[in-house]
């Protein structure tokens, strides 16, 4: 069963800009081998569908990649609080891998799409540096 799942309408789907460590990367790519025998769920974006697709999926048996081009999930609604001094930004702003820390089967990386392979089922990312991009599988 094949799936990309995006998020819509809160502006997250823009892409992301930079990525994760080289070395969380290549544990992550090691991960998602296709011995793997579970399902590989791709969302890109981590706004308000993005999180609920990616909190209702965390509770199946698939492995679940969050792409967003931001380490945080803000939440808008709010954003007048911060801008009369009511709030603090860092009260409507949650880091996405805060959110997920007690999903195993959840992975959130920072990267910009650059392309969805369709026909060999993987989403490509592409870091600050033009030459780097990471492939990433989806069932």
């Amino acid at each position: 069963m094949s799936r990309v799942l995006g998020a819509g309408g809160d502006g997250s789907e823009r892409s992301a800009t930079t990525f994760a460590k080289n070395h969380e990367r290549s544990r992550y790519v090691a991960s998602m081998t296709s011995a793997n025998p579970t399902h590989r769920v791709v969302v890109i974006g981590g706004g308000f569908g993005g999180l609920q697709a990616v909190k209702a999926l965390a509770r199946t048996d698939v492995q679940v990649t969050l792409i967003d081009r931001h380490n945080y999930h803000l939440f808008q609604p709010l954003s007048y609080q911060v801008a009369t001094g009511g709030l603090a930004p860092s009260d409507i702003a949650m880091p996405l891998r805060h959110v997920f820390r007690k999903q195993k089967r959840v992975t959130v990386l920072m990267g910009e799409v650059t392309a969805l392979e369709l026909e060999r089922r993987q989403v490509v990312l592409r870091g600050e540096g033009a030459a780097e991009t990471l492939a990433i599988p989806y069932d």
